[in-house]
């Protein structure tokens, strides 16, 4: 299963991004270039030589276990565009650490072995994408098949940034995952069950492709249906049919994954970093500010260190915020997002201390000046 390393390697870059922890990621990156290295010969193998057209698998990693309903007709095994994006990604990461370590010799290594992957699996998403009657396209499991599902095709979206976000193949892709909704408002399809519900990708795969898309909207819509699938204890089985009280159900009776992505989303759409950039609020649900409502986060450890903040809507026309950086590193600036119900209200900064603050629509940006930055917008009708 060659995506997994995918999923080691995020957490070692995002435990290295909290931390700052250099013995730790060169420890790691060791792993990651022997990785690469491996890999690199064993993809070799896919590079048979052909004539006329390229075969659509040419130079990607060769036949392994799909999981996640990933088949090649009836084969547990194949080629898999999801193992493969995610393979990428452990060499993006790879030359990312080499470069932040300051490795010249290793990273012009990674850069080899990063591009080369990188051409084939963009080439294998064009050529082997499926194209609708109507021209949109769409990333299957398996290049030019439409069989299995379509697990992992969004992360090629985010967190992988195999594609741009508004790439024709991206927009088809999420067009097709989310075709069919459930009557509680999860995409159908998407795992090993015909007519089932992989609860957890809603959040994991769909909400964060649409967050990268700065669709906030569309990626908050599947969390309270995700709650909502849960039980009273907050567990979650695997895969499990749509309707209510569903019997017919898959996979891991308590699946950890669940609600590690669950945890996960609450987290990021609270507080998200995208680099040098701090997102506050970025995909809350609008009716947390209602008039008279707060949402609160104390002490929450980010990339430039720890956060409390609080956003009040005291009023029908009033916002106001509070920040406080704990951490020695400040973030090149922040975004506070406004998440307010109404729609069609004028936003005005009245105050701002602490932070140049400039607004666009409902977003406000906060370049910070000093640890503590406070803010009072007021909201009024357009005219």
């Amino acid at each position: 299963m060659w995506g997994l390393v995918g999923f080691k390697c995020l957490a070692v870059y995002q435990h290295y991004l909290f931390t700052r922890d250099r013995k730790y990621l060169a420890r790691c990156f060791r792993r990651m270039l022997a990785h690469a290295r491996w890999s690199h010969k064993e993809r070799q193998k896919t590079k048979i030589p052909y004539k006329g057209e390229k075969p659509l698998t040419w130079g990607l990693m060769p036949r392994g276990m799909g999981d996640c309903g990933l088949m090649d007709g009836n084969d547990l095994y194949g080629i898999f565009l999801p193992h493969n994006i995610w393979h990428c990604y452990v060499l993006k990461i790879a030359l990312w650490s080499a470069k932040e370590l300051g490795l010249k010799k290793e990273a012009a290594e990674a850069e080899k072995y990063c591009s080369d992957a990188l051409q084939c699996i963009l080439d294998s998403l064009e050529r082997g994408s499926i194209k609708e009657a109507n021209g949109t396209r769409w990333i299957p499991g398996v290049p030019g098949k439409t069989c299995g599902s379509r697990w992992g095709a969004a992360n090629a979206i985010y967190p992988c940034g195999i594609l741009e976000p508004h790439h024709p193949l991206a927009d088809g892709t999420l067009k097709y995952l989310e075709k069919d909704l459930s009557r509680g408002g999860l995409p159908i399809n998407l795992g090993w069950m015909p007519g089932g519900l992989w609860v957890s990708i809603a959040t994991d795969n769909l909400s964060y492709a649409h967050l990268a898309r700065e669709e906030e909207d569309k990626a908050e819509q599947y969390l309270y249906p995700t709650l909502n699938h849960g039980t009273p204890l907050f567990s979650w089985c695997e895969e499990r049919m749509p309707e209510p009280g569903a019997s017919q159900v898959s996979g891991d009776r308590q699946h950890a994954w669940t609600p590690l992505t669950v945890s996960r989303f609450i987290r990021d759409a609270l507080i998200m970093e995208d680099k040098d950039i701090l997102h506050i609020c970025r995909a809350t649900p609008r009716w947390w500010l209602e008039p008279g409502q707060e949402i609160r986060v104390n002490n929450a450890p980010t990339h430039f260190g720890r956060i409390s903040f609080s956003i009040q809507r005291s009023a029908q026309d009033e916002l106001s915020a509070k920040i406080q950086l704990k951490g020695k590193r400040k973030p090149g600036q922040m975004i506070l997002h406004c998440r307010i119900p109404e729609t069609g209200k004028t936003f005005t900064i009245i105050e701002s201390k602490g932070a140049e603050a400039q607004i666009s629509e409902d977003k406000i940006t906060l370049m910070p000046q000093s640890n503590s930055i406070s803010v009072i917008i007021k909201l009024s009708d357009n005219v």
